[in-house]
Order: C-alpha cells, then structure tokens, then sequence
C-alpha cells in the first residue's frame, strides 16, 4: 500500500478511510484483492478498530469492499453496471455545473483551473499518472466549487470511486494527453463563457468508457464481474 503522513487534523478513522480509498482508486489495491484489517494497523500504526470502521464506510457509501462473514474482506470486482450509472450521474451533474461554472467564473478561478491544467501538463511529460489522476478529481471538484455546489460534490463523490477506478484502468500516456486538450478546451470555453461549447466538451470527455470497456475487459479480465 502506498501511506502518506497523517495530518494533524485527521482522525484515525478519517486517515486509514483516506489511505484505503485512494489506494484502491488508484489501484495499488487490486479489484479483487483480499484486505487484511491486521496488515492495514501494522502499516498505519493505529488500532484495527478505526480500520474496520473506515472498511466499513467504504462498503457502505460506495459499495467498493466486500465483507464475509468469518472470511474475509476483498476489494470489489469492476461492476460495469455502477460503473455506467456513476457515469450517468456525473455527466448529468457536469453538464449542468458547467453551464453554472460559465456564467458565474471570476479571473482567479480560472487562473486556478489553469494552475490545476499546467500541473497536469507537467505530470504528462513526466508520465506521473497517478499525479495526474489526482489533479483531474482537483479540477472537476473545483467546478463544483465555483458552482457553489461543494455539499453536493461531498454529497455524491463517494460514489466517483467506480469511475475514477477504470478510468485509472485505462491511464496511458495517450489517454492522459486526450485527458488533459478536454480540459484546455474546457477552461478557454469557461474564460470565453461560451456555454454551448463547454458543455459539448464535457460530453465528450466524460463519456470515453464505453469505448475502452471491450479493451479492458479484455487485458483484464480477472477485475472485472462477469
């Protein structure tokens, strides 16, 4: 697992809540891998008590764990059905956010958002992918931001981590590049308040999955539910 230093104002449970999650976005935990409670406490130093409390609000708002009784626990399987109804959400979301994000935009949140797109061009000439992913989730929760629509983020952004999951799948150094010219679009339609536009590119940049899902399935067939 990769660890980061917990933060002063991070509970135990928050920590290894955080820890887990983006070790399974970003896949370093394996779809279908088996998680051990034990292990989790000897790599974070806390007690297994708020791991299996973080373990257990994971299962429950985004359904990303699976727990057996007397078992074990795993790190679900790729279910394309959520998979599609996350990406049904977020476009239905997105779309409308960004028609909000066009009209209300002031000059320093689109130096943010161009901040956010240099540190993604850095990381494509480096090939940090992880880096990379990362900054995507920053950018599009900083349209909710501008949006004034941060509890709403907060409220649906659990259920992100199937999308964000194949889309961490699918990263290569083409996919990051076709990744990164949507968001320079995206940002110049937001400065140009061109509405039209900005919810065209968002379309099209979030409904990529259902043109790599044979591709995946295909190189990874042991992630995915039948």
């Amino acid at each position: 697992m990769e660890i980061y230093e917990r933060n002063s104002n991070e509970s135990a449970r928050d920590y290894a809540y955080n820890i887990i999650k983006e070790n399974i976005v970003n896949l370093t935990l394996k779809p279908g891998e088996t998680i051990s409670d034990i292990k989790i406490s000897e790599l974070l130093g806390i007690s297994r008590t708020p791991i299996r409390e973080a373990i257990n609000k994971l299962k429950d708002e985004s359904n990303i764990i699976d727990v057996y009784p007397q078992r074990g626990m795993r790190v679900s399987l790729i279910d394309t059905k959520i998979v599609n109804e996350t990406k049904f959400l977020r476009l239905a979301l997105e779309k409308e956010i960004i028609k909000v994000v066009c009209k209300v935009a002031k000059e320093d949140d689109i130096l943010k958002l161009k901040q956010i797109y240099s540190m993604q061009v850095f990381c494509y000439e480096n090939e940090i992918f992880k880096d990379a992913s990362k900054l995507d989730s920053n950018l599009h929760g900083l349209l909710y931001k501008i949006a004034d629509m941060e509890k709403l983020h907060k409220m649906i952004k659990p259920a992100f981590i199937h999308y964000d999951r194949v889309r961490n799948l699918e990263m290569s150094k083409e996919h990051l590049k076709n990744t990164i010219e949507d968001h320079r679009r995206l940002i110049e339609a937001i400065e140009n308040k061109n509405i039209d536009e900005a919810v065209e590119i968002m379309d099209s940049h979030l409904g990529r999955w259902e043109v790599n899902e044979k591709k995946l399935r295909t190189k990874y067939p042991e992630y995915f539910m039948e």
